[in-house]
């Protein structure tokens, strides 16, 4: 958990000294002096870019703040070995959260890469391909994790208590861990077509008005406080593995490939180009 408190840390700290550059290029009169080709114009495709990127990682953002929030809760446990199972899992959690992480990277780069190319065909096939990878990788580590419980329980800890209790929970787990693995794929695929937004919005509603109050409800109200607190977690993971499933499958894939040439000609020509964009995305509307 330090390792990735601190990575929150130097990204906040990061973004800091991008917004305080930011401000001393606009507002500075020696660098609109100094600098030939300054214009009024010079910073609106920087504006853009830090609008899109700012909202192309909220999504992550919202869930590992969900995240952090049930580790807080764990701290209010009423025993400290449940507290400590609830860290070990968390470590366990944050392990396979971002192997997966990296697949939904290399999903957001391909799925944008045959998109922007106009390869609609080829980008419904990586979505398949995307996802029958994700579920055979998760398959693959549930069953070494199913079928190496002691070994597993013990990367953690030697006292029996806390084995104990990971080895009780580990069916729960095991069925987060997929579905964290299956919504990170999608919301990775989603991103990559350029559907950052609704992502964010689903994340949003699924983790934080969702999740964490069911979460909180569980753990606090039952007699398993850990499989409460992980099975609010579920819920939201199955709410945005369905959610972005839907949107998928109502994508219209020439349409999305149009918005994303309209977006990027409104930031690098301006209106009047994507006016010409606009004209011909209705004949393409008219033919559905």
């Amino acid at each position: 958990m330090g390792l990735e408190g601190a990575a929150w840390s130097k990204n906040l700290s990061d973004a800091f000294v991008c917004i305080l550059i930011y401000i001393y290029c606009t507002k500075s009169k020696k660098i609109r002096e100094t600098w030939i080709e300054w214009n009024s114009n010079a910073f609106n495709r920087l504006s853009s870019y830090i609008k899109f990127t700012t909202l192309f990682g909220l999504a992550g953002y919202i869930q590992e703040f969900s995240f952090y929030i049930l580790v807080i809760f764990a701290t209010h446990f009423t025993t400290t070995y449940q507290t400590a199972t609830q860290m070990a899992l968390s470590n366990s959690q944050l392990w396979h959260y971002n192997f997966f992480l990296g697949f939904h990277v290399v999903m957001i780069n391909y799925m944008a890469t045959f998109l922007m190319a106009g390869k609609y065909n080829k980008t419904q096939k990586l979505f398949q391909q995307g996802l029958f990878i994700t579920w055979a990788l998760s398959m693959i580590i549930i069953i070494l994790v199913w079928y190496n419980q002691a070994i597993w329980a013990n990367l953690f800890t030697d006292i029996s208590e806390i084995t104990e209790h990971l080895k009780d929970t580990i069916k729960i787990y095991l069925v987060v861990l997929f579905f964290d693995a299956i919504q990170l794929t999608l919301g990775g695929i989603l991103k990559g077509i350029d559907k950052q937004k609704i992502t964010t919005i689903v994340y949003l509603i699924a983790y934080i008005f969702i999740a964490l109050p069911l979460s909180y409800y569980l753990a606090f109200n039952t007699d398993t406080p850990i499989k409460g607190l992980y099975i609010g977690w579920l819920v939201g993971a199955i709410i945005s593995t369905i959610s972005f499933i839907l949107i998928f499958w109502k994508t219209n894939w020439k349409i999305q490939y149009l918005q994303i040439q309209r977006r990027m000609l409104k930031e690098n020509f301006g209106i009047i180009k994507e006016q010409e964009l606009l004209n011909k995305q209705g004949d393409i509307y008219l033919q559905y």
